[in-house]
Protein backbone atom coordinates (compact mmCIF):
# COMPACT_ATOMS: atom_id res chain seq x y z
CA UNK A 1 0.00 0.00 0.00
CA UNK A 2 2.36 2.43 1.06
CA UNK A 3 4.81 1.37 -2.30
CA UNK A 4 1.49 2.21 -4.26
CA UNK A 5 1.02 5.20 -2.98
CA UNK A 6 4.61 6.50 -3.45
CA UNK A 7 4.22 5.58 -6.89
CA UNK A 8 0.79 7.09 -7.31
CA UNK A 9 2.87 10.53 -5.62
CA UNK A 10 5.88 10.41 -7.63
CA UNK A 11 3.95 10.34 -11.13
CA UNK A 12 1.84 13.86 -9.59
CA UNK A 13 1.99 16.58 -12.61
CA UNK A 14 3.45 20.06 -10.46
CA UNK A 15 0.19 21.63 -10.60
CA UNK A 16 -1.54 18.52 -8.62
CA UNK A 17 1.61 18.83 -6.23
CA UNK A 18 0.96 22.79 -5.92
CA UNK A 19 -2.31 21.79 -5.01
CA UNK A 20 -1.38 19.44 -2.64
CA UNK A 21 0.02 22.20 -0.19
CA UNK A 22 -3.55 24.22 -0.72
CA UNK A 23 -6.95 23.93 1.05
CA UNK A 24 -7.87 23.71 5.16
CA UNK A 25 -6.79 20.19 5.35
CA UNK A 26 -3.37 19.72 4.95
CA UNK A 27 -1.57 16.82 6.92
CA UNK A 28 2.41 16.89 7.77
CA UNK A 29 4.82 15.82 7.91
CA UNK A 30 5.46 16.06 3.76
CA UNK A 31 8.34 16.79 1.98
CA UNK A 32 8.04 20.85 0.51
CA UNK A 33 9.69 22.71 -1.84
CA UNK A 34 9.29 26.71 -1.84
CA UNK A 35 8.71 28.33 -5.31
CA UNK A 36 11.61 30.70 -4.31
CA UNK A 37 13.78 27.65 -4.40
CA UNK A 38 13.09 24.52 -6.28
CA UNK A 39 16.39 22.80 -4.88
CA UNK A 40 15.50 23.16 -1.15
CA UNK A 41 13.51 20.72 0.50
CA UNK A 42 12.04 21.18 3.53
CA UNK A 43 9.70 18.62 6.15
CA UNK A 44 6.63 20.38 6.62
CA UNK A 45 4.95 19.43 10.33
CA UNK A 46 1.48 21.63 9.82
CA UNK A 47 0.14 25.36 10.39
CA UNK A 48 2.22 26.96 13.27
CA UNK A 49 -0.89 29.82 13.60
CA UNK A 50 0.47 32.24 12.17
CA UNK A 51 -0.25 34.27 9.26
CA UNK A 52 1.59 36.06 6.62
CA UNK A 53 0.96 39.50 8.71
CA UNK A 54 2.38 38.20 11.53
CA UNK A 55 5.99 39.93 12.85
CA UNK A 56 8.86 38.34 11.33
CA UNK A 57 11.42 37.09 13.65
CA UNK A 58 14.54 39.81 13.27
CA UNK A 59 14.76 43.52 12.62
CA UNK A 60 15.69 44.00 8.54
CA UNK A 61 11.76 43.04 7.88
CA UNK A 62 8.32 44.16 9.87
CA UNK A 63 6.16 40.94 8.80
CA UNK A 64 6.73 37.55 7.05
CA UNK A 65 4.79 39.42 4.32
CA UNK A 66 7.47 42.20 3.85
CA UNK A 67 10.11 39.37 3.66
CA UNK A 68 8.75 37.43 0.92
CA UNK A 69 8.17 40.91 -0.86
CA UNK A 70 11.02 42.83 -0.75
CA UNK A 71 13.54 39.08 -0.89
CA UNK A 72 12.26 37.17 -3.39
CA UNK A 73 9.51 39.57 -5.14
CA UNK A 74 6.56 37.63 -4.14
CA UNK A 75 3.15 38.37 -2.90
CA UNK A 76 1.64 37.00 -0.27
CA UNK A 77 -1.94 37.55 0.57
CA UNK A 78 -1.94 38.89 4.35
CA UNK A 79 -3.80 36.09 5.88
CA UNK A 80 -2.15 32.88 4.02
CA UNK A 81 -1.08 30.55 7.04
CA UNK A 82 2.36 29.90 7.85
CA UNK A 83 3.45 25.91 8.11
CA UNK A 84 6.66 24.79 10.71
CA UNK A 85 8.99 23.23 9.12
CA UNK A 86 12.41 21.81 9.35
CA UNK A 87 15.20 21.94 6.28
CA UNK A 88 15.65 18.51 5.03
CA UNK A 89 19.78 17.98 6.33
CA UNK A 90 22.00 16.40 3.81
CA UNK A 91 23.40 13.27 4.94
CA UNK A 92 27.48 13.33 4.65
CA UNK A 93 29.41 11.65 1.85
CA UNK A 94 31.30 9.80 4.12
CA UNK A 95 31.11 8.23 7.43
CA UNK A 96 33.94 8.43 9.22
CA UNK A 97 35.01 7.48 12.52
CA UNK A 98 34.41 11.31 13.79
CA UNK A 99 31.64 12.26 11.25
CA UNK A 100 29.86 8.89 12.51
CA UNK A 101 30.16 10.24 16.22
CA UNK A 102 29.12 13.23 15.23
CA UNK A 103 26.18 12.13 13.58
CA UNK A 104 25.08 10.25 16.45
CA UNK A 105 25.63 12.64 18.82
CA UNK A 106 23.49 14.89 16.40
CA UNK A 107 19.75 15.66 17.65
CA UNK A 108 17.51 16.23 15.45
CA UNK A 109 15.41 18.48 17.72
CA UNK A 110 18.22 20.61 17.43
CA UNK A 111 17.54 21.33 13.48
CA UNK A 112 16.09 24.84 14.10
CA UNK A 113 12.14 25.45 12.49
CA UNK A 114 11.30 28.09 9.97
CA UNK A 115 7.86 29.20 9.30
CA UNK A 116 6.94 28.36 5.30
CA UNK A 117 3.50 30.33 3.73
CA UNK A 118 1.54 27.48 2.53
CA UNK A 119 0.75 29.09 -0.87
CA UNK A 120 4.22 29.65 -1.77
CA UNK A 121 5.33 25.89 -1.64
CA UNK A 122 4.89 22.92 -3.72
CA UNK A 123 5.22 18.88 -2.21
CA UNK A 124 8.17 17.57 -3.65
CA UNK A 125 7.61 14.51 -6.13
CA UNK A 126 8.55 11.83 -3.27
CA UNK A 127 6.41 13.80 -0.70
CA UNK A 128 6.54 10.78 2.20
CA UNK A 129 9.49 12.03 4.33
CA UNK A 130 9.83 8.47 6.06
CA UNK A 131 10.62 7.25 2.04
CA UNK A 132 12.66 10.16 0.95
CA UNK A 133 15.31 9.45 4.27
CA UNK A 134 15.32 5.48 3.44
CA UNK A 135 16.08 6.51 -0.30
CA UNK A 136 19.02 9.05 1.19
CA UNK A 137 20.51 7.04 3.20
CA UNK A 138 20.16 3.50 2.31
CA UNK A 139 22.54 3.52 -0.86
CA UNK A 140 25.14 5.56 1.28
CA UNK A 141 24.61 2.51 4.06
CA UNK A 142 25.24 0.45 1.02
CA UNK A 143 28.30 1.85 -0.22
CA UNK A 144 30.16 2.35 3.27
CA UNK A 145 29.63 -1.33 3.47
CA UNK A 146 30.94 -1.78 -0.16
CA UNK A 147 33.94 -0.27 0.69
CA UNK A 148 34.73 -2.19 4.24
CA UNK A 149 34.41 -5.38 2.33
CA UNK A 150 36.59 -4.41 -0.27
CA UNK A 151 39.94 -2.77 2.19
CA UNK A 152 39.23 -6.26 4.19
CA UNK A 153 39.28 -8.20 0.68
CA UNK A 154 42.31 -6.67 0.12
CA UNK A 155 43.98 -6.80 3.57
CA UNK A 156 43.11 -10.58 3.27
CA UNK A 157 44.67 -11.11 -0.10
CA UNK A 158 47.98 -9.50 1.23
CA UNK A 159 48.04 -11.92 3.68
CA UNK A 160 48.85 -14.74 1.55
CA UNK A 161 50.94 -12.60 -1.44
CA UNK A 162 52.34 -9.58 0.51
CA UNK A 163 52.75 -10.42 3.85
CA UNK A 164 55.11 -7.53 4.62
CA UNK A 165 52.25 -4.89 3.80
CA UNK A 166 49.69 -7.15 5.20
CA UNK A 167 51.57 -6.22 8.55
CA UNK A 168 52.02 -2.72 8.15
CA UNK A 169 48.34 -2.41 6.98
CA UNK A 170 46.96 -4.63 10.10
CA UNK A 171 48.31 -1.78 12.31
CA UNK A 172 45.97 0.99 11.05
CA UNK A 173 42.48 1.20 11.53
CA UNK A 174 40.17 0.22 8.70
CA UNK A 175 39.18 3.30 7.72
CA UNK A 176 42.35 4.64 7.17
CA UNK A 177 43.19 1.83 5.09
CA UNK A 178 39.93 2.81 3.10
CA UNK A 179 41.24 6.31 2.74
CA UNK A 180 44.27 4.63 1.33
CA UNK A 181 42.58 2.94 -1.53
CA UNK A 182 40.22 5.52 -1.87
CA UNK A 183 40.75 7.57 -5.65
CA UNK A 184 40.51 11.12 -5.66
CA UNK A 185 38.13 10.78 -8.80
CA UNK A 186 35.69 9.20 -6.15
CA UNK A 187 34.98 12.86 -4.87
CA UNK A 188 34.48 12.09 -1.49
CA UNK A 189 35.93 13.96 1.24
CA UNK A 190 38.22 11.43 2.13
CA UNK A 191 40.52 10.31 -0.82
CA UNK A 192 44.22 9.03 -0.88
CA UNK A 193 44.93 12.99 -2.19
CA UNK A 194 46.09 13.42 1.36
CA UNK A 195 48.30 11.13 1.81
CA UNK A 196 49.85 10.93 -1.86
CA UNK A 197 50.74 14.82 -0.38
CA UNK A 198 52.37 13.70 2.50
CA UNK A 199 53.81 10.95 0.49
CA UNK A 200 55.97 13.73 -1.74
CA UNK A 201 56.58 15.78 0.97
CA UNK A 202 58.45 13.25 2.78
CA UNK A 203 60.60 12.06 -0.60
CA UNK A 204 61.12 15.60 -1.35
CA UNK A 205 62.83 15.61 2.20
CA UNK A 206 64.46 12.07 1.75
CA UNK A 207 66.12 13.62 -1.40
CA UNK A 208 67.32 17.14 0.10
CA UNK A 209 68.74 15.10 3.20
CA UNK A 210 70.50 12.51 1.09
CA UNK A 211 72.18 15.49 -1.77
CA UNK A 212 73.05 17.85 1.35
CA UNK A 213 74.88 14.52 2.84
CA UNK A 214 76.07 12.32 0.06
CA UNK A 215 80.16 13.05 -0.51
CA UNK A 216 80.21 13.95 -3.93
CA UNK A 217 77.62 16.91 -3.58
CA UNK A 218 77.53 18.00 -0.64
CA UNK A 219 80.02 20.39 -1.37
CA UNK A 220 78.05 21.57 -4.45
CA UNK A 221 76.83 25.05 -5.93
CA UNK A 222 73.00 25.51 -5.58
CA UNK A 223 72.98 25.50 -9.11
CA UNK A 224 74.87 22.43 -9.28
CA UNK A 225 73.13 20.78 -6.45
CA UNK A 226 70.06 21.19 -9.00
CA UNK A 227 70.87 19.78 -12.10
CA UNK A 228 71.94 16.69 -9.83
CA UNK A 229 68.57 16.76 -8.26
CA UNK A 230 67.34 16.65 -11.76
CA UNK A 231 69.40 13.77 -12.86
CA UNK A 232 68.33 12.03 -9.29
CA UNK A 233 64.89 12.19 -10.52
CA UNK A 234 64.94 11.61 -14.21
CA UNK A 235 68.16 9.54 -15.51
CA UNK A 236 69.30 10.03 -19.03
Amino acid sequence: MLIRKTINDFSRSSTQREEATAGDCVLGPRVWSPSYNHGVSYVSYGPSGNICMDMFPGEDYETFQDYYAEKYDLKTSSEGKLFLAKRLWEMPQTLGASQTQSLLNEDVKDIPMVELPQELCFESPLADPVIMLHSIMLPQILYQLERYLTVTSFVEHCVHNFPILEKCLSQLEVYHVMEALTAKSCSLNVTYDRLEWLGDAVLKLLHTDALLKFEYTSYLHEGNSSACSISFVFPF
